[in-house]
C-alpha cells in the first residue's frame, strides 16, 4: 500500500502499518521505535526482517521510513492461492523462521506474528519475505510488553491466553498456525465468537 513518493529507491512512505503519522505519545509507536532500534543494532541487515532507514519528527507527527516491500502481504497470496503445496509452504515457513531466529537472538518477541505482518519484497513468486510491524513487540532488557495487548486471536498461544505470558515460544506457536493455514487454506480454530475460540485454543 505504498503512498506518495519514495525517499530513495529502496525506501517508502506508507500508511499503517509501514508508514505511521501519529503523536509521540502513541504507546505503540514509541514501543516500535525502541524495538526497531534494537533490530538495527543487532539484526539488520537480514533477508527476512524489514529494515528501518530513518525516524524523524515534523509538524505532522513522527515518521518511520522502512524498507519498501512492494510484493504485498502473505495473507493476500494465501487468499489468492487458497492453499500451498508442502514444498511451497516449507519455503515460506523457512523464511519466517529465519527472521524469528534473528530477532529472538536479539531478545525480541514479536507478539503479533501473522500473514498480514509478513510482506514480500517484490511481486516475484520466489520473492524474499520480510517480518514487519513491531508495535506490540517486546525487548527483554528495555521494554515491557504493551499491557493488555497481544496479537490477533487466531495466532495467540494458549499460555498467552491463560497466563498472559508471551515468550519466544509464543511466536513459534503463531508460526505453526501460519503453517496450518498455508497447507489447509483455513485457520485451525473456527468458532462463532472469540470467547469460544479462546476456549478451543486453551483446550
Amino acid at each position: 500500500r505504498p503512498k506518495g513518493g519514495e525517499k530513495k529507491s529502496t525506501a517508502a512512505m506508507m500508511d499503517f502499518p509501514t508508514w505511521r503519522q501519529v503523536s509521540v505519545s502513541d504507546a505503540l509507536l514509541t514501543n516500535e521505535i525502541l524495538v526497531m532500534r534494537r533490530i538495527v543494532e543487532n539484526v539488520s541487515p537480514h533477508p527476512n526482517v524489514i529494515d528501518l532507514y530513518d525516524v524523524y519528527e515534523d509538524s505532522n507527527g513522527v515518521h518511520l521510513v522502512l524498507e519498501l516491500c512492494s510484493g504485498g502481504e502473505l495473507f493476500d497470496r494465501i487468499v489468492a492461492q487458497d492453499r500451498y503445496s508442502e514444498t511451497e509452504a516449507a519455503g515460506v515457513v523457512r523464511q519466517i523462521a529465519s527472521g524469528l531466529e534473528a530477532i529472538h537472538r536479539a531478545n525480541i518477541v514479536h507478539r503479533d506474528l501473522k500473514p498480514e505482518n509478513c510482506l514480500f519484497l517484490d511481486v516475484r513468486r520466489d520473492s524474499p519475505l520480510k517480518i514487519m510491524d513491531f508495535g506490540l513487540s517486546s525487548v527483554e532488557e528495555f521494554t515491557d510488553p504493551i499491557v493488555g495487548l497481544f496479537g490477533s486471536i487466531d495466532y495467540v498461544s494458549p499460555e498467552a491466553l491463560s497466563q498472559g505470558k508471551i515468550t519466544t515460544k509464543s511466536d513459534m506457536w503463531s508460526l505453526g498456525v501460519i503453517l496450518y493455514i498455508l497447507l489447509s487454506g483455513y485457520p485451525p480454530f473456527i468458532a462463532q465468537n472469540n470467547r469460544q475460540k479462546q476456549q478451543m485454543i486453551m483446550n
